[in-house]
């Protein structure tokens, strides 16, 4: 089942700013919300985004994003990206305790939902291009699933 979260002006926290933390950030760029990324290191397309004001970056070490969580008020979604999965599950329990949707990069199962890549294909109707684990990487753009 697929549910559409409704992002719209509402606040998301990416912690990593990593490859996945990168790619995650970018799959919400498209929902008018506010993205705000923690990194404790930024790479050119961060370093854009943040000189386009599309997204906020807060550059910090990320063991540090717990104590920023204790003053986030109105934290809607939390993406849990870092290289360090017991760090990500501590994240992610901290979200749940702030009643936001939760999702770990590295660890699906223990996540609040499973996170899809989705691009508008026409108004209306999306196209999901997760990839399945027989379709090889070269061919994982190919497949995917239509619907409105």
């Amino acid at each position: 089942m697929i549910v559409d979260l409704h992002l719209h002006n509402k606040t998301v926290l990416v912690i990593g700013g990593g490859i996945e933390g990168s790619r995650k950030g970018r799959g919400l760029l498209d929902q008018n919300c506010k993205i705000i990324v923690i990194t404790n290191r930024m790479n050119r397309y961060l370093t854009s985004l943040q000189m386009q004001h599309e997204i906020s970056v807060i550059k910090s070490k990320l063991t540090d994003a717990e104590r920023f969580l204790d003053n986030s008020e109105d934290l809607f979604l939390l993406i849990a990206a870092t290289n360090d999965r017991v760090l990500n599950r501590t994240l992610v329990d901290k979200g749940r305790q702030m009643r936001a949707f939760a999702y770990a990069a590295d660890d699906p199962q223990y996540s609040d939902f499973s996170y899809h890549n989705f691009k508008t294909w026409l108004p209306g109707w999306y196209f999901n291009i997760r990839a399945k684990p027989n379709i090889s990487p070269k061919d994982k753009n190919k497949r995917g699933t239509c619907f409105k």
